[in-house]
């Protein structure tokens, strides 16, 4: 019983040495066969290469378009008048310094 189950379980299966009847066996066959999947292979990575080449595009477009923007609102107008808490006799050479703009009371100024 278990003999017939597994006969009949691997009859639906197709074995290594067993070819199908559209399949071409010989080796020119396979050759051609290998050929156009890499030739499929190489058409998606073209497109994926230039879908991803767009897309940088289109986002550098809108960042330069976004700092066209920023620059009519924000200038070195912008900073007249403001004093820095450091003085550069504090800053040595070489070190990493955070600058800190100097407190002002707003109802005074």
């Amino acid at each position: 019983r278990e003999e017939k189950k597994l006969k009949i379980k691997l009859a639906a299966v197709r074995g290594l040495g067993d070819a199908d009847e559209d399949e071409d066996s010989s080796a020119a066959g396979w050759v051609s066969k290998s050929r156009d999947k890499e030739k499929e292979k190489k058409e998606q990575a073209r497109l994926m290469a230039e879908m991803t080449a767009k897309k940088l595009e289109e986002q550098d477009d809108e960042f330069e378009d976004s700092e066209e923007e920023d620059e009519g609102k924000y200038s070195g107008r912008n900073l007249q008048g403001l004093k820095v808490r450091h003085g550069a006799d504090e800053l040595m050479e070489g070190e990493c310094v955070e600058l800190v703009l100097k407190d002002s009371s707003i109802l005074t100024a």
